[in-house]
């Protein structure tokens, strides 16, 4: 999955390993994401894209010709489950403002539609590529489409820049 991480870490300064901190998260991880041979999952993109305050478009840009994604993941975490009920609220409203079924919906994204029923259901969850190309058919941000409550209080600010102290000091 192609990204801006490495770029948006360097105009910062930052290091693998500040970005992890902040977001709660491993040096490894933030490297394997970084280098693309991961996905990130929503939450995690969604910390990211705050450590950046930016979208989640912005640090993970769909690429022109790239395959679309139909990776899926199934949901766990009890709070996920929460944040899974309104995205699928929001998408089936979204679906239906259209008069789109959800085969509409499905041959639109390249999916079966099994698998949106599951993902309205809250049975299935999006990983970033796909929740990206969801928001870009519906017109709308990822944001608008699946909700993030953060959770800043319990994390520590991004790491401040080393070229910035040095400014700070003269």
């Amino acid at each position: 999955m192609k990204n801006r991480l490495r770029v948006l870490r360097a105009e910062r300064c930052w290091t693998q390993g500040d970005l992890a901190a902040f977001v709660g998260s491993t040096r490894n991880t933030i490297s394997t994401v970084e280098n693309g041979r991961r996905d990130p999952g929503l939450s995690l993109a969604y910390r990211i894209a705050e450590a950046f305050e930016t979208s989640i478009e912005a640090i993970f840009p769909k690429e022109p010709g790239a395959p679309e994604s139909v990776s899926l993941s199934r949901v766990a975490a009890r709070s996920s489950r929460t944040a899974n009920r309104e995205f699928r609220n929001n998408l089936e409203a979204l679906r239906t403002e259209r008069l789109w079924s959800r085969s509409d919906l499905a041959e639109r994204l390249g999916l079966s539609p099994t698998k949106i029923a599951l993902i309205e259901r809250g049975r299935l969850v999006p990983n970033v590529l796909l929740a990206c190309d969801i928001a870009e058919l519906l017109g709308k941000g990822v944001s608008d489409i699946f909700p993030h409550r953060t959770h800043s209080s319990s994390r520590s600010e991004p790491p401040a820049s080393p070229v910035a102290a040095v400014h700070e000091g003269l």
